[in-house]
């Protein structure tokens, strides 16, 4: 009997304990790809486990290919359904771990190429600044289709450089006193969706540098 539990534990319990296992390893230490690999992995074979042990416990021959078939026409949604948790934890980890590049002296985005660049992208916010000057500038929003409109009025932002500053402030325990740029003249384009999300380009004619904060939704 004892023999008996051992051998019910290790093929039922054991190869299923040591997956969820290295899962939990992989999200506490944030090694995202290999965490995702073997989720997608872990879950397409639970989902062919299920198939096959349906088609073996269905003794005719119409309800076999039955199942398989309402099985695998239901496998998309179940597998998205499935990848719920997956796109939690990426979320969650972009947020707390975000994607930083500082003083880049050039950085190729928005077809174009920034000088002395700096780069911020989490979950909620993703933000470029770099120096550029006002033909490149001009050149750069006609390529993207931007609308730009003359600033007619002082416009204050967060910029990454900021956004880079404060996060690296919360992950070390210390308060900073938020440090807004105050552009005075240049060039805007304001493009936003109903739900929040959208698109901030400033142009600072002073500081000869673009601003471009996109918010995801």
């Amino acid at each position: 009997m004892k023999e008996q539990f051992k051998k019910f534990v290790r093929n039922k319990y054991f190869p299923h304990g040591a997956v969820i296992s290295v899962l939990i390893v992989l999200a506490f230490f944030g090694w995202m790809t290999p965490f995702m690999l073997l989720y997608i992995g872990y879950l397409l074979y639970l989902f062919a486990k299920l198939i096959i042990l349906i088609v073996k416990d269905t003794k005719s021959r119409l309800l076999k290919y039955l199942s398989a078939f309402v099985l695998c026409f239901g496998l998309a949604p179940g597998f998205a359904i499935g990848m719920i948790p997956l796109w939690f934890i990426s979320v969650v980890h972009l947020q707390n771990n975000p994607e930083i590049k500082q003083n880049v002296p050039e950085y190729k985005t928005w077809n174009t190429t920034l000088r002395n660049a700096s780069f911020f992208n989490s979950y909620t916010v993703t933000a470029w600044e770099g120096e550029i000057n006002e033909k490149d500038f001009l050149a750069m929003a006609k390529h993207n289709s931007w609308d730009i409109k003359p600033l007619e009025k002082p416009f204050i932002l967060d910029p990454a450089s900021e956004l880079i500053r404060q996060h690296q402030a919360e992950k070390a325990g210390r308060r900073v006193v938020p440090q807004a740029v105050d552009v005075a003249g240049g060039y805007s384009f304001n493009r936003r969706q109903p739900n929040g999300g959208g698109t901030l380009v400033v142009w600072d004619k002073l500081r000869q540098k673009v601003y471009i904060i996109s918010n995801p939704r």
